[in-house]
């Protein structure tokens, strides 16, 4: 039976506000102990009003650093760059510049992969086996496994369809 949990920071344990309340109320009730290594809380007036406000900051934290990223991702979205990596094939144009520019190593053996896997004579292995010893690499610069090459060639973006996820659904 656990008596006692010790955590670095409030914002370690839970960023959300609620989270940390429902969190300690569940954890009291079953007569477990808080400590918190670097801010004061306990259960005296002073220590509940700290353990309340250090909830908020960490909340309020959390929902700033959201905030920057959605201005940040529809600022790139506005001017045309990817909000993520871009696929294989593409890369991000200079700042100020072109939106996004094709892979010059790259954007030809993806090409090739889709005209060889469209002829329906090359089972996607084989497809891979051929780009792959022409030197289709990841940005890392490793060879690209089947699963990656299955998603490529599923990928809308490579017939120039960009698809919205819905708000709340797998990204």
């Amino acid at each position: 039976m656990v008596d006692h949990l010790v955590f670095y920071a409030i914002d370690r344990l839970s960023r959300q506000r609620h989270d940390y309340s429902i969190i300690h109320a569940l954890l009291a009730g079953l007569g477990v102990r808080f400590d918190c290594v670097t801010q004061p809380i306990d259960d005296t007036p002073t220590g509940k009003l700290m353990e309340g406000i250090y909830s908020v900051i960490a909340q309020f934290d959390n929902d700033m650093r959201a905030e920057r990223t959605r201005v940040g991702m529809r600022a790139a979205a506005q001017s045309g760059r990817w909000k993520h990596k871009p696929p294989l094939g593409y890369l991000n144009g200079p700042p100020g510049g072109s939106s996004s520019i094709l892979d010059p190593d790259r954007a030809p053996l993806i090409r090739q992969a889709f005209e060889l896997y469209s002829t329906r004579r090359y089972a996607k292995s084989e497809v891979l086996r051929q780009v792959t010893s022409l030197g289709l690499r990841t940005r890392q610069g490793r060879k690209v496994s089947s699963q990656p090459l299955n998603s490529l060639l599923k990928n809308p973006i490579y017939i120039g369809r960009i698809v919205k996820p819905k708000r709340g659904g797998p990204h």
